[in-house]
């Protein structure tokens, strides 16, 4: 079985220490400000995916300076299927395959929500922290 690596771990909220590995983990701060979408798009679909993502993922502190190149394609992954599907063509299985697993990466389905632990608020999200300030 494939260990869960520890930033994932601390972006779920699972990060107790008895679970880490100990490896040294990149936080990466929430992205925060305008980002416009990038130049390369070439549908106004996945402009306007952008458009919908963007406040959607920096709300929940879900998107960072590090996610935005794979935004990037998911958004320009989603553009090229709705083109497909306009034009009376059915995108492969292997596309919205993969357009599904790349929403779910970044929580927007039902299943990626429940993965990804989010914080609206700013707030420690490990409902577990207050048993250590305990003792417990």
């Amino acid at each position: 079985m494939r260990k869960t690596p520890d930033s994932m771990k601390i972006h779920r909220g699972t990060d107790e220490p008895a679970r880490m590995s100990g490896a040294d983990v990149m936080r990466i701060p929430p992205s925060e400000g305008e980002h416009p979408s990038p130049e390369w798009f070439t549908t106004t679909q996945a402009v306007n995916e952008w458009g919908r993502l963007v406040p959607i993922l920096q709300s929940v502190k879900v998107l960072t300076e590090a996610d935005l190149s794979a935004l990037s394609i998911l958004c320009a992954l989603f553009g090229d299927i709705v083109k497909q599907w306009e034009v009376g063509n059915t995108p492969t299985a292997a596309l919205l395959g993969k357009l599904w697993a790349m929403y779910g990466d970044f929580g927007l389905t039902p299943v990626g929500r429940m993965k990804v632990s989010v914080s609206p608020d700013g707030k420690e999200t490990n409902k577990f922290k207050k048993l250590e300030a305990r003792g417990a």
